[in-house]
């Protein structure tokens, strides 16, 4: 039996297996880097767009314990009516859904008043809550956002 070592391996086969090998590495880096806890649907941003009426909408939010676990929050609106039926239709003033961000990343799309947090991740989270057209854009008033947001203690 022939004892293999580096010296009896011919060129070729030592040059095609280093470009496998990098190949192979170009390949799988894309999965090594990426994050799977950040679906690139909590990490999109959506552009914004000027409300046109004069009766401006308005949110404001409460965050409340809830009894048994979690956390219960309530938005008041004010000039504002969720319309989950028209999604993705064409935008109308004083009618969309609601962006639920903790932390800065979305974690909901609202269409009630209400919605029920399971968990936070730690005190001093911050939940922000914004105004949304139907075709998602958020909600601008003089180039600010309409939204809400309240820190935990």
């Amino acid at each position: 039996m022939r004892k293999f070592t580096a010296r009896n391996v011919p060129f070729y086969v030592v040059l095609y297996a280093a470009v496998f090998a990098f190949l192979l590495a170009l390949l799988v880096a894309p999965w090594l880097t990426s994050s799977p806890s950040k679906p690139e649907a909590h990490v999109h941003q959506h552009m914004g767009i000027e409300h046109p009426a004069t009766r401006m909408p308005d949110v404001a939010i409460s965050l409340l314990p809830d009894a048994k676990q979690g956390w219960n929050l309530t938005l008041q609106l004010t000039n504002f009516t969720f319309t989950p039926q028209q999604v993705n239709q064409n935008d109308q003033a004083n009618i969309g859904h609601a962006h639920l961000y903790i932390n800065g990343e979305k974690v909901a799309r609202l269409y009630s008043r209400f919605y029920h947090i399971a968990q936070l991740p730690e005190a001093g989270a911050q939940i922000r809550v914004t105004l949304n057209s139907n075709n998602h854009a958020t909600w601008l008033n003089n180039g600010d956002e309409i939204s809400a947001t309240v820190t935990l203690p």
